[in-house]
């Protein structure tokens, strides 16, 4: 039988669990709910830091592949958001994916005429010209926020961002969205950029899924400090999240011959 001692005193592995939650080492908080890919939206941060990248990469996306890209400098940081046009419709907890942390590249232009449908023109297609590459998005590998290693999983594929022409088209309403920083009251403005997904230094070809067409949205300030790994830094960096810059929405891209007859088509609808 056991003493009132016996029966009262803890487990050696309580007190151990105890002692590692204490000291951060033990994380409490429950991994955020999966988030297929084709529901995943982005909303990009301008983002800054000390940290110098000097790679050169050969980047296939369904344009074709760009070869000796010159990744340059961390230009902003792309997180996987919920969007609603309603605050209320948001999820309780944010997509399960880390974010992509996107570098300047040079590119050669592409000109390739295309039509694009998305949830903010569903109907109405806008057509457009794909310019030059002009982002590489790399997949993080590990996310630290004040000091915690955050819940998540690695992005399967990194993108390739493009620029589009300038169309005028009237623009999208205000929508909210949902990400690792809270919720956000962004109003998109105009088509910038095309998000493909791709792959790197590899003959196959690039993921079968579904592009993102990119609004620039009015700059809601942030100022929070991430820590960082990806491919081009296995050392933890800091990035300081800065504003919010763009707001990418999954997209059907149908690629147009010169007389603007439909020849490919990638993606489809969502709500």
């Amino acid at each position: 039988m056991l003493t009132f001692f016996e029966r009262g005193r803890p487990s050696l592995a309580l007190l151990l669990s105890g002692i590692l939650m204490a000291g951060g080492l033990i994380s409490c908080a429950e991994p955020p709910e999966e988030t297929p890919i084709s529901d995943v939206r982005f909303l990009c941060y301008v983002a800054e830091t000390e940290n110098g990248v000097s790679a050169s990469h050969a980047v296939t996306a369904q344009f074709g592949t760009e070869t000796g890209l010159n990744i340059r400098s961390l230009n902003f940081v792309c997180e996987p958001a919920h969007k609603k046009h309603s605050r209320n419709q948001l999820p309780a907890k944010h997509p399960n994916w880390w974010a992509l942390t996107c570098y300047y590249v040079g590119g050669d232009e592409r000109n390739i005429n295309v039509e694009l449908t998305d949830q903010f023109h569903p109907e109405n297609a806008i057509r457009t010209v794909v310019k030059e590459p002009v982002y590489l998005c790399d997949p993080v590998r590990s996310k630290v926020i004040n000091g915690r290693r955050q819940p998540g999983d690695k992005f399967p594929f990194p993108t390739l961002i493009y620029k589009v022409t300038q169309q005028v088209h009237p623009n999208p309403p205000a929508v909210f969205t949902l990400d690792e920083f809270g919720v956000q009251g962004v109003t998109p403005t105009r088509l910038a950029f095309l998000m493909e997904p791709a792959v790197k230094n590899a003959i196959e070809n690039p993921p079968d899924e579904k592009p993102w067409t990119c609004y620039l949205v009015n700059q809601n300030p942030l100022n929070k400090v991430v820590e960082f790994t990806d491919q081009f830094s296995d050392a933890t960096f800091e990035v300081k999240i800065l504003q919010t810059y763009m707001l990418c929405d999954p997209a059907v891209k149908t690629i147009l011959d010169e007389n603007g007859t439909e020849n490919d088509s990638e993606g489809e609808d969502e709500s």
